[in-house]
């Protein structure tokens, strides 16, 4: 029962974004070249980039329903996708690493600092969240005085969790916030997320889990 009940609690995502931050104190990257070499992986990339001219909003570089994101203030590279999982991401996100890895020579002295997944998107859900949230937090005897304080019974409108005692500045740590979706509060779910990892491996073994992770958190706040 609990297995098709997750299946059903995976979220959708609006948008996903997957960027490995360098630990350079410049940006590594050559940006000019990567662009110029990325149709040859099968991006879109309009001419007029190489003319300096971008309009707002525009991709650099685009592959389907993936883009590129290269940010050279805060030393970033990597993908964001709109209405596609984790595991598309991070296929997309190996793909483009790969062959930057291959295919450029300041590759080789890039360092990596960290991995960084975030993420917006919804999940449906067959009960009430906010009635759902509301008997969760009354398990916990510690709101019965902030109850006293504001004078009515009160609850925590969601979930926010993170790594107990680590700073959010930190390059291992991870923001998990589900709560009931504003507009649609007693049918949704909205969920934001971010997770950043210094080691590549542990990161993306983490990111692949990221569906499972979110409706297993639900399907424990939900359990009656």
């Amino acid at each position: 029962m609990d297995s098709s009940r997750v299946e059903n609690l995976k979220p959708r995502w609006w948008r996903l974004r997957l960027v490995e931050r360098f630990a350079n104190v410049l940006y590594p990257i050559d940006l000019f070249e990567l662009l110029r070499q990325l149709p040859n992986a099968g991006y879109i990339v309009p001419q007029r980039i190489f003319k300096g001219v971008i309009e707002p909003g525009e991709a650099a570089a685009l592959k389907g329903n993936v883009e590129l994101v290269a940010n050279q203030d805060n030393k970033t590279l990597g993908i964001e996708g709109h209405e596609i999982g984790p595991a598309e991401i991070i296929d997309s996100f190996n793909e483009l690493r790969s062959f930057w890895h291959e295919h450029l020579d300041s590759s080789q002295n890039t360092e990596t600092h960290y991995l960084e997944l975030t993420g917006e998107g919804l999940v449906k859900t067959g009960k009430n969240p906010v009635k759902v949230f509301g008997q969760y937090w009354a398990q916990f005897s510690k709101m019965q005085a902030l109850n006293k304080i504001l004078g009515c019974e009160v609850s925590n409108f969601g979930l926010r969790l993170s790594p107990i005692n680590v700073e959010p500045n930190s390059a291992d740590w991870f923001d998990v916030r589900i709560q009931p979706l504003v507009v649609s509060s007693t049918k949704c779910y909205h969920v934001n997320l971010v997770w950043r990892n210094r080691d590549i491996n542990k990161a993306i073994k983490a990111f692949s889990k990221t569906d499972d992770t979110i409706a297993n958190l639900i399907l424990e706040v939900e359990r009656e």
